[in-house]
């Protein structure tokens, strides 16, 4: 996204090796990448931060509705969310 639309990026993941293989990837980009190992649901950044959140995989935080206020006060007016949920199907 960085490079495609020339912005910079912040990346967060509980995983370090997905940080691990954000970073490797990022390596000789064009853009301002910034990437850490963080538990999305503390992380404060200020209001109206964001023009585009992207959030991956986030089904298994206890507290979604706490989540979704937060990534709405971090982006700014007119932004974008998008979000990407696994969900399986219990038989």
């Amino acid at each position: 996204m960085g490079e495609n639309f020339n912005v910079g990026v912040v990346g967060i993941d509980l995983s370090i090796n997905m940080v691990a293989f954000a970073l490797e990837c990022a390596v000789g980009l064009k853009c301002e990448t910034e990437f850490e190992v963080a538990d999305c649901t503390k992380k404060t950044y200020h209001d109206n931060d964001f023009d585009v959140i992207y959030s991956r995989d986030t089904q298994n935080i206890q507290d979604n509705p706490a989540l979704l206020r937060s990534f709405y006060k971090w982006l700014k007016p007119g932004g974008m969310l998008v979000l990407m949920m696994l969900w399986q199907k219990i038989e």
